[in-house]
């Protein structure tokens, strides 16, 4: 691949996450403009029960010498958590920052 050709495919990259960005944006302006609580409140919910069950979780597996949950729960923990806080604060960052 040339340097001309990485160039380009980083800047279709970057158009592409611009884009993408924007449209979470919209998505997120569009549920906070709705009458329905539910939607207002989602996102913030999650990363309440999320953080939650996280803590428990650690919480539990120190007190019992017996638990240990299976490892694709904590993978699947891991994930949902990146996720939830990588798109929730990051993606509010980047949102504040474009605007500007």
């Amino acid at each position: 691949m040339s340097a001309e050709s990485k160039l380009e495919f980083q800047e279709l990259a970057k158009e592409a996450e611009v884009s993408f960005q924007k449209e979470v944006s919209a998505r997120w302006q569009a549920d906070m403009n709705s009458d329905s609580l539910l939607s207002k409140n989602i996102r913030p919910a999650m990363l309440i029960l999320l953080t939650l069950f996280y803590i428990t979780l650690t919480i539990w597996d120190g007190v019992s010498q017996r638990f240990m949950p299976p490892q694709n729960y904590i993978d699947l923990l891991e994930v949902l958590m990146l996720t939830a806080f990588g798109a929730y604060f990051a993606g509010r960052s980047l949102e504040k920052t474009m605007r500007k």
